[in-house]
């Protein structure tokens, strides 16, 4: 059962391989002065493949990075855990408007968050928590990627609902 999986999930891998070569091809015909990166190329195919629009999956794409922002984690930390470059989380974090934590924290803050809460009151949270305070500027910035986060996600699920 274990090699019928692998042999069917080898199967959609050459799929998809063949469908980016395929259409890396299209691409470099229809435009030949044009450069794709292999995410323009992945994201086309998805697209066509899924009905969805090519921005949808950069937005999901995005939705990793800004959920372990929202937790807390520094650029080296998320670029370690996901296997990315550092530039490429700080292009992330410029686009949806958040602050990097210098150093991850010690505990995810979304942990702590509730709807609407209050820089002030994430502030006292956390210093009840942490050896070492955070300061209102800190808590303001951890409650602003913590609601980017949520909205990003939300209207993500929103568009799947109304697509399904």
């Amino acid at each position: 059962m274990k090699n019928d999986k692998r042999k069917t999930n080898k199967e959609e891998l050459n799929k998809l391989k063949q469908a980016c070569l395929k259409k890396a091809e299209l691409l470099a015909e229809k435009y030949p002065t044009k450069k794709f990166s292999s995410w323009d190329i992945i994201a086309n195919v998805l697209s066509e493949s899924s009905g969805y629009p090519v921005y949808f999956f950069t937005l999901k794409a995005d939705l990793d990075v800004v959920e372990l922002i929202a937790e807390g984690l520094s650029a080296s930390s998320i670029a370690n855990r996901l296997s990315i470059p550092s530039q490429h989380v700080y292009n992330v974090a410029k686009i949806w408007g958040l602050d990097i934590m210098d150093s991850t924290l010690d505990f995810n803050p979304m942990y702590i968050y509730k709807d609407d809460m209050s820089a002030q009151d994430m502030m006292c949270g956390i210093n009840e928590i942490l050896s070492i305070p955070i300061t209102l500027h800190g808590a303001k910035c951890i409650v602003n990627n913590i609601e980017r986060y949520y909205d990003l996600r939300d209207f993500l699920e929103e568009y799947e609902d109304e697509k399904g």
